[in-house]
């Protein structure tokens, strides 16, 4: 990988290290070439803990060793002090501003253009890396604040900027592959001002690691919604990898459905004459409506679905929304999210059929789901 050394650079993973014994292995450990410059887990103890060059604690945090863990560590380059959290909720953490660490180390910033794994039976998935190098803001200070960085044209907060030596450095807007970010709700929070519009992300367990687009809702409730589906009158939808406009008929497969759950809290349903003059939307922030779309249950009506609660679960902002039970159906996940079976104007929420708000005619002609 390119060395590491400067602004600020994030590393996470999930990581069963086990706990050590006869001595202990259970680091990912950093290089910079041929030189260990230190690592994450434990050589004693069992906390997963931040590890100096020689591979001693510099700081522990409460996580077990042992158990499934969550691990981001933020190291900044400028300041000199590397952060831990353990199991933070991504759907919220905010990697601009992040909240009170696990652990920290001061005056330790390890350079590393390799990782090397070192357990015996445990397991770590889904490494990432990403950095935020500090650029020039207005007052002339050093910033990993894009939306404020002057670029070489002196304009502020146009996604790129310069740092102190000089170099354009780009930032996550998600106007390109090089500066996808991970979510349309993290974009939303690091530049308040984006639109409406297609923007590139990275996900590990996505179109192979690469960035992909999505599109994002970046006006209504605050925006930082993705687009999951669009669906209309009794026409059937295809599957696509990608959905470009809230105008074109399609739903993302279920893969891709679940990874952008397991970054999500929220999820709207929206139904009407079309993108622009929906009359119906209903908001759900319950762990039930998010959690549906996170499993990977088979299930008729099991938890995958909406069929337990939804009535609950949904707040009806506007609109008549008919959460009806009566039989089991055939929702079984994502694309099909709940069956008012024997309710001809019930929800049946098959983003792959054309049926959403009800499944009488006149059906609703566009229908959609969001998450951020």
């Amino acid at each position: 990988m390119p060395l590491q050394s400067e602004g600020v650079v994030y590393f996470q993973f999930i990581s069963v290290f086990e706990n050590p014994i006869g001595g202990g292995t259970p680091t990912i450990r950093l290089f910079n070439g041929p030189t260990l410059t230190g690592g994450i887990g434990s050589t004693s103890g069992s906390f997963v803990s931040i590890l100096g060059s020689s591979l001693n604690n510099l700081g522990s945090s409460t996580g077990s060793l042992s158990a499934q863990n969550l691990v981001v560590i933020r190291i900044d380059y400028d300041l000199n002090k590397t952060e831990m959290w353990i199991n933070p909720d991504l759907s919220t953490f905010n990697y601009s501003n992040p909240t009170n660490p696990s652990a920290s180390a001061l005056g330790f910033s390890p350079s590393f253009d390799r990782m090397d794994i070192f357990i015996r039976s445990g397991s770590i998935d889904e490494i990432s890396i990403f950095n935020r190098v500090k650029m020039l803001n207005r007052n002339g200070k050093l910033d990993s604040d894009f939306s404020s960085a002057v670029n070489k044209n002196g304009n502020i907060g146009f996604g790129d900027g310069l740092t102190s030596n000089g170099k354009i450095a780009q930032g996550t807007m998600g106007l390109s592959p090089q500066s996808a970010s991970t979510s349309a709700y993290q974009i939303k929070q690091d530049y308040p001002s984006s639109t409406d519009g297609l923007y590139w992300i990275v996900n590990a367990n996505i179109n192979g690691g690469a960035p992909f687009q999505i599109y994002a809702d970046m006006t209504t409730d605050g925006g930082g919604w993705m687009l999951l589906n669009v669906g209309a009158g009794n026409t059937a939808a295809p599957e696509s990898n990608t959905l470009t406009s809230p105008d074109v008929l399609g739903y993302l497969p279920r893969t891709t459905v679940i990874e952008l759950a397991k970054l999500s809290t929220d999820v709207q349903l929206r139904s009407g004459d079309s993108y622009t003059s929906y009359t119906h939307k209903t908001t759900s922030t319950s762990p039930l409506a998010i959690g549906a779309l996170r499993s990977t249950a088979t299930d008729v009506n099991g938890d995958a679905t909406w069929a337990n609660g939804a009535s609950s679960t949904f707040v009806v902002d506007s609109g008549s929304w008919l959460w009806a039970y009566c039989c089991p159906g055939i929702a079984v996940g994502w694309p099909k999210m709940y069956h008012s079976n024997n309710y001809a104007d019930g929800v049946h929420w098959f983003a792959d059929l054309g049926m959403g708000r009800k499944a009488s005619n006149p059906r609703d002609t566009w229908f959609s789901t969001w998450i951020r």
